[in-house]
Parts: structure tokens; sequence; C-alpha cells
């Protein structure tokens, strides 16, 4: 009877409970000693090699761990008796290496979809940060006078958004005069209400009166509601407005 000692390949010699009961050298050379061959198996394959041997279906892949990789694929060969199983494993390097590859491909092109999602999400926020400065833009109509003409509902976000930048405008052009146009404005929401009320008293600080124009009946209550000091005029419309300060 040949000595499954010898073989050139690993050898195991199993029980019906995968308890390694005999193994080749060449086994004993690449896989540390343990009781059970399902110990070999890494343990997302553990439940699979169990399978794979209580099935004794031949040619089946295995990933085991082996002294020198905790990584390594084998092709099975499976005998089998009423007592015992004998395994002989070959290791399939190449296919090992071209699974690795594949993987390592999957994770750079996931990388590179990030990055891509990332620059999305960039173009996204400057597109919207562009369309918060022209819901809010600052007109200078004369060396001394701006009109603020703004669009959409007036919140809170849209205050706060566009704040910074028309003080700086403010500060740079040196405006005595802002005339803020609600001709354009949806609903407004008592946060943003004080929030452009902050903003006046800023441009008070800096030394510019401020005047709301087109406000209608709707909005008029809207600002009477919020009960927030507002250091500011009325007037009716925009054109008004315009010969006030303008002429």
């Amino acid at each position: 009877m040949l000595d499954g000692r010898h073989l050139p390949l690993p050898f195991f010699k199993l029980d019906k409970k995968f308890r390694i009961l005999e193994r080749s050298l060449a086994a004993g050379k690449l896989f540390a000693e343990k009781e059970s061959f399902l110990d070999l198996a890494d343990e997302d394959s553990r439940r699979k090699a169990e399978k794979v041997l209580s099935s004794g279906k031949n040619d089946s892949e295995l990933v085991l761990r082996t002294l020198q990789s905790p990584l390594a694929l084998f092709k099975l060969n499976i005998n089998t008796d009423n007592e015992f199983l004998y395994l002989i494993l070959t290791e399939q390097n190449s296919k090992m290496e071209m699974l690795v590859q594949q993987v390592e491909l999957h994770r750079r092109r996931l990388a590179e979809t990030d990055l891509q999602l990332l620059a999305k999400k960039e173009e996204a926020e400057d597109a919207y940060r562009k369309i918060i400065e022209l819901s809010c833009p600052f007109i200078m109509l004369t060396k001394k006078t701006a009109l603020l003409p703004l669009y959409g509902d007036l919140t809170e976000e849209l205050v706060s958004a566009n704040a910074g930048r028309l003080l700086n405008l403010l500060q740079e052009t040196c405006a005595e005069q802002v005339t803020i146009d609600f001709h354009g404005v949806g609903s407004i929401t008592e946060t943003g209400m004080k929030a452009l009320a902050n903003l006046v008293k800023e441009f008070t600080l800096m030394g510019a009166s401020t005047c709301f124009a087109s406000l209608n009946p709707v909005q008029a209550k809207q600002v009477y509601s919020s009960h927030t000091t507002l250091d500011a005029t009325y007037v009716s419309s925009l054109s008004s407005a315009l010969e006030t300060y303008l002429l």
C-alpha cells in the first residue's frame, strides 16, 4: 500500500468528521499543523469547505491558509470510502493572482468612481452657490446707491449664505443707500426676516441707509408678524424708490 506521506503533492487523510489523520510531507511544508481540515480554511470559506467535503465533489476550489499566505486557492480531488476521505490539493497560483488583480482593479474603479462623484458633488455645490448669489445680487445704480433685488423665498439660509458677500461689496463700493426690492420674493419665514433685520443693522453700522420696496400686502403682514425691529424705510414700489434716491 502506498504511503501517503511521500506523495509529491499536499495530501490529507480525514475521518468523517474531517479530522486530519494523516498528511503528506508536502502538506506539512505548506500548512500549519491542525487537528481539523476545516481549521485550514479562512473564516469566509469554512462553511464552503464543510459543504465540499460532505458532498465529496471533485475539482471544487477552496481558499485555504498556508504558512506563506493567508489566502491561497486550491483545487481539491477527493476520494472516499466508508470510513475516510482522501484529499489531494493542487495550488492555483495563477488563478489566485488573477482574482487578486480583479479585486484590485475593482477597488481602483471604485476609487475613481468616488473621485468622480466627489467632483460632481463639488460642481453641484458650486452651482448651488451661484444660484444663491443670483437670488440676491448687489447692483450699483450710482456711486452711492445700490439695489438689492431678492428672488425666491426669504429664508435664513438665503440671507446667511449671502451676508458676508453683501457686506464686503458694501464696504468696497462705499454705498450710502441700499434699496431691497421684494418684488421677486415668495414667502417670508420668521427666521429669514430676523436674519435680514440683522443684515440691515450691519448696513446701518457701516453707514448705509436701507429702504424696502415692493412689499405686497401678504409680505407686509409677514414682516409685521415677525415682530422684528427694522432700521429701514418703506416705499410701495421700486420705481418710487428710484425716484426718491436717484432723482
